[in-house]
């Protein structure tokens, strides 16, 4: 991205931070928004490249993982949770975060529901327990 556009990003999610902020609605702090504002290169590098994407292969491999759990009542039955898939999903490049992101969109798309609702459990950690979409 060239600096212009992320200067003018940075702009408008500022803006949209001012806004939350006078809605009473949680917002990052008044430097942040100071930053985003004024075009501060640390802040825009910040609040910019912070929301990375998911990408098609990404989903694929996470669907890889869960897809022999979800078609074998006997492996969704022993499932117990995010940690029983963790080390699989890190062997294919999908840190935590990015297991949320995909879990989260599966969930909302109705697929594996079976097994995305066992991790509701003591053997998930707490963020990967459910995976409501906040919009």
């Amino acid at each position: 991205m060239d600096g212009d556009t992320k200067k003018a990003l940075g702009k408008v999610l500022g803006e949209l931070y001012r806004l939350e902020k006078k809605l009473g609605l949680s917002y990052p702090s008044d430097e942040t928004i100071y930053g985003l504002t004024r075009g501060f290169e640390e802040v825009l590098d910040s609040e910019l490249t912070g929301h990375e994407g998911v990408t098609a292969d990404e989903v694929s491999r996470v669907i890889e993982v869960l897809n022999p759990i979800w078609k074998d009542k006997a492996k969704l039955d022993a499932f117990k949770g995010y940690y029983d898939i963790e080390h699989d999903l890190e062997q294919r490049g999908i840190t935590r975060s990015k297991a949320i992101k995909i879990l989260t969109m599966l969930q909302a798309r109705g697929q594996f529901h079976s097994v995305i609702t066992k991790m509701d459990t003591s053997n998930s950690p707490g963020e990967c327990r459910t995976f409501k979409l906040e919009v």
